[in-house]
């Protein structure tokens, strides 16, 4: 394996790894503001990490394909959980009743099994194509219509829950200040 590969791979399974603990660290502080929709977020960061960094490194095309689909178990339920986060966090949890949390799921959900059942229609993408660069596998897709109605989607819950932080830090006593910054920045990196 190319060191490059080596060190693109050690980030993501340090990612992953990190993504897990964070998770089960907050698992005991659940009934704190947040801490599920917290464990909800990192839970599905750590498939996607760990799913897309085990496709990296299939050079068969029918497994590298298969944890491409892997990684769909964590992606979709990245902004739903985020949004979750953000309005918890912000104290507006008491917006998201049951039901409105079930009409947030059926896009991520629908997305799963549109992933799933994609040679059948190809709705998430049309054309995959396994590139080969520095001992890594990559894969080169050619998107279909469902998958930029995802991507807008997710990219409007993420966009509502960093708005709901951001204005934390506008609004937030001068005692949760540090707190709220920290936030803002581990939202505005990525």
């Amino acid at each position: 394996m190319i060191p490059t590969a080596a060190f693109h791979l050690t980030l993501l399974v340090l990612s992953g790894v990190t993504t897990l603990g964070l998770a089960a660290y907050a698992w005991p502080r659940r009934h704190e503001p947040g801490a599920r929709p917290f464990v909800g977020l990192m839970l599905a960061l750590t498939v996607w990490t760990v799913g897309y960094a085990a496709a990296l490194v299939q050079p068969d095309e029918s497994a590298r394909l298969f944890w491409e689909r892997v990684q769909w178990f964590g992606i979709p339920f990245v902004s739903v959980s985020f949004l979750w986060f953000g309005l918890a966090y912000t104290g507006y949890d008491d917006l998201l009743s049951r039901r409105r949390f079930g009409a947030l799921l059926a896009v991520p959900v629908a997305t799963v099994v549109l992933v799933w059942t994609n040679p059948v229609h190809e709705l998430v993408w049309i054309e995959t194509e396994l590139v080969r660069a520095g001992g890594l596998v990559l894969a080169a897709q050619q998107f279909g219509p469902w998958y930029w109605f995802h991507l807008v989607y997710a990219y409007t819950l993420i966009a509502v829950g960093s708005i709901l932080l951001v204005r934390l830090v506008f609004v937030s006593d001068y005692l949760y200040l540090d707190q709220s910054v920290l936030l803002l920045v581990g939202v505005v990196i990525p």
